[in-house]
């Protein structure tokens, strides 16, 4: 990946311009003084997203799939692996920040790259409003007596003002999260496989029970074995949201940091999300964890904690099941979170990319003097997000519907951006390289999925259209404002409105001699 500086890049052009040389120069102090993330602090903001789907995807996926659902999380993590390829090759071709947008910029048009923009967008603001909810919907179970709606807009305002602080010091919390998130899970898996090959009784029941049943267009049918594979997996493939984070902003990464990126979250997923429903599994029937959707890792974490201390002879008074249950919904928090913070950072740079681009109003470039950050994005961005959480009052369940086709559509849109690029762009030097039939698959799978969440869901179709349509109705005005403003004009002529220009005479005189 070329991280050299675009001033130098400029000045060998012929057509170099004076003006043109010394904004570049500004662009250069501007990254000198912003310090480039490295491998830990960049897979932190990713990752804060996609490991927090660990306290929910598991449920979820058990609801559609029963006893299928560790088979489907594998499914999605070999999926992803696909994904992985897909975008290596198509960031390290193109490593600018704007992910979908970036792509389709470089292969189609400015109008049609904006368009599939409006996906991300959509995604990354029910992104953070759900995030938020979730975590102060956990938050809770250990202090009933808070507020929902205001707690949420509280934490939203936190990580507004995180962000506004600046990308470096946003890392260095998001770091923080991410460590203490990595270490609670590989010390519930630790404990989770020991107890599971203690207890099989109780996971060979969970695998004796039939499938569930499916909701198809209202109408419910018996559960197969391919139904549960179906709606399971387009369930699961919510345990991969925020894999495409970190092609927002991977010009604030280290050279050859993105793909390692890539790596660790893939690794992330296909390691604890399997794992984790098969612990489940063996610490719970079925039927409670699909009542208990919402908190399945506080529960498996309760009955592990009882058995611990039955093995190793604890004091009596010794409530270990409710420590760790305790201990799981603190990080559950924590982490979901350190999601909102991903939601931010993620839109920073594909917003601040679109307004260079003349995209959207170039007010939105505007820095804060102190920090040095897009503020103004930000605030934006904040003031939607608080807007979801009063309007649809604080429903999850609708602004899940949304983010499920908004993110499922950006990776549709990612691997048919793949290989547009590879039929348009073939020049470009790549540092990784995957094959059409990778990408094909990746389009596949994911196309798949978001077939099955429409074909179950689809009364949630009419939010994530309402919202499209705002966001696109936006795109659409900016790209034809002078065409706009000729109609008012004409408009203005025909109604008589125009008024006459005002004359003016040049005063005449002669020099004194």
């Amino acid at each position: 990946m070329d991280h050299s500086s675009p001033t130098e890049s400029v000045k060998a052009r012929p057509g170099a311009t004076r003006k043109k040389i010394e904004m570049l120069k500004r662009l250069d102090e501007m990254q000198v003084a912003s310090p480039l993330l490295n491998e830990l602090e960049a897979t932190a903001i990713s990752g804060n997203d996609i490991l927090s789907s660990v306290f929910y995807v598991s449920g979820l996926c058990t609801i559609q799939a029963g006893k299928l659902a560790p088979l489907c999380l594998f499914l999605v993590a070999l999926v992803l692996y696909l994904f992985r390829g897909i975008y290596a090759e198509t960031v390290t071709a193109l490593p600018c920040n704007g992910g979908t947008y970036n792509i389709l910029l470089n292969c189609t048009s400015k109008q049609f790259a904006s368009m599939a923009a409006c996906f991300a967008i959509i995604a990354y603001i029910t992104t953070g409003v759900v995030s938020a909810l979730t975590a102060i919907a956990y938050l809770k179970t250990l202090l009933p007596w808070l507020p929902l709606e205001t707690s949420t807009i509280i934490l939203l305002v936190f990580f507004y003002l995180l962000t506004n602080y600046g990308i470096s010091e946003s890392a260095t919390v998001a770091k923080t999260i991410f460590v203490a998130h990595v270490f609670t899970l590989l010390f519930l898996c630790s404990f989770g496989v020991v107890f599971m090959l203690c207890h099989t009784d109780r996971l060979l029941e969970n695998f004796a029970t039939p499938f569930p049943t499916v909701n198809v267009a209202g109408e419910d049918f018996e559960g197969t074995w391919w139904t549960a594979v179906f709606y399971g997996f387009s369930s699961a493939m919510l345990g991969v949201s925020g894999f495409e984070t970190s092609s927002q902003f991977v010009e604030e990464q280290q050279p050859g940091v993105f793909e390692k990126t890539l790596k660790n979250m893939w690794t992330g997923v296909m390691v604890f999300n399997p794992l984790l429903s098969l612990i489940s599994f063996s610490a719970l029937p079925l039927e409670t964890i699909v009542e208990n959707k919402d908190t399945v890792l506080a529960g498996t974490a309760e009955v592990i904690g009882h058995w611990v201390k039955r093995k190793l002879h604890f004091p009596e008074h010794w409530q270990v099941g409710g420590a760790l249950s305790f201990w799981i919904s603190v990080d559950a928090f924590i982490v979901l979170a350190g999601a909102v913070l991903t939601s931010f950072v993620g839109i920073n740079g594909l917003i601040r990319r679109m307004a260079m681009d003349r995209c959207l109003p170039q007010v939105l470039l505007l820095k804060n003097p102190y920090t040095n950050t897009d503020s103004v994005i930000l605030s934006l961005f904040l003031l939607l997000c608080v807007s979801q959480v009063i309007l649809l009052d604080c429903d999850v369940e609708a602004l899940g519907g949304v983010y499920c086709y908004a993110f499922l559509s950006v990776m549709c849109i990612f691997a048919l951006g793949n290989m547009i690029l590879k039929v348009k762009r073939p020049s470009l030097p790549r540092i990784h390289h995957v094959s059409w039939t990778s990408s094909m698959l990746g389009f596949v799978a994911v196309a798949t999925a978001l077939m099955g969440s429409v074909l179950g869901k689809p009364q949630l179709l009419t939010y994530f259209l309402v919202y499209f349509i705002c966001i696109g109705t936006l795109m659409v005005v900016m790209f034809n404002r002078v065409n706009i403003l000729r109609v008012v004009l004409f408009i203005l002529k025909e109604l008589g409105a125009e008024e006459e220009p005002p004359t003016f005479t040049a005063p005449t005189w002669s020099p004194q001699i």
